[in-house]
């Protein structure tokens, strides 16, 4: 009998898991507005230039870390 609450007890912690990171996923989504993707657009074009020019320094690592990252 405690094997089937622990089962049980398992199976609604992850449920709960499940929804908190359904509802994270869907607010970052509502978020993000056409301004947001405009930015982030223009900087990615700036990494993809620098890039074909060789010239990926520090501050373009970071900007591609950051736009892979959000």
């Amino acid at each position: 009998m405690s094997k089937i609450r622990s089962v049980q007890s398992e199976r609604a912690n992850l449920q709960m898991e499940f929804a908190q990171r359904k509802n994270q996923l869907e607010g970052s989504l509502a978020t993000l507005t056409p301004e947001d993707v405009r930015k982030m657009l223009t900087e990615f074009q700036q990494l993809l230039e620098d890039g074909a020019a060789d010239q990926l320094g520090e501050e373009s690592v970071r900007k591609a870390v950051g736009c892979l990252a959000d």
